[in-house]
């Protein structure tokens, strides 16, 4: 043994978290773009391939079965999804798919009549009152946002306080 003294420097390798956008819309295009200046990696999915493919947004793009895309980029616990699609049918068929993953953030933007008419499809289809509770709706935090831009700050100013509030 020598009896010198020995350095060791440790840097913690953290994980980047990963806003997975559903529709690829006016707030999904925003959304992708305060996304990608705040630092995270942006995926933005939409079931149509004409809107995918002439997207103008941030980040990487799939399109088709949603099943099918959780594939080629799994959502993990360093997942938050936003869910701003065009209708609450499109709602209701994504949004089992995405409460069986382990995202950390499941968002939904809609009025309260149309969360009214996608949670009561949810229940008829079984999910239980634990699963719903996962989806924070209204998405976003209240101030009054008009222009896309806006609901994008409110959103994620609602991601970044989960992630970072006690």
């Amino acid at each position: 043994m020598c009896g010198g003294n020995v350095t060791i420097y440790l840097e913690p390798f953290m994980p980047q978290t990963t806003i997975f956008i559903l529709g690829a819309g006016h707030i999904g295009k925003a959304v992708s773009e305060l996304s990608s200046w705040l630092g995270y990696r942006v995926i933005v999915w939409d079931d149509r391939e004409d809107i995918i493919s002439t997207f103008t947004g941030e980040g990487e793009t799939l399109t088709g079965d949603l099943s099918t895309a959780i594939q080629m980029e799994p959502i993990d616990e360093h997942t938050r999804v936003v869910i701003v699609t065009r209708n609450a049918e499109v709602d209701s068929k994504v949004l089992p798919l995405i409460v069986e993953t382990p995202a950390a953030y499941i968002g939904l933007m809609g009025s309260t009549q149309r969360w009214k008419v996608v949670r009561n499809q949810l229940i008829d289809s079984g999910m239980s009152t634990k699963e719903l509770e996962r989806i924070a709706t209204p998405i976003g935090i209240e101030i009054a946002a008009e222009s896309p831009e806006e609901i994008a700050v409110s959103i994620l100013a609602e991601v970044i306080a989960g992630d970072n509030l006690p």
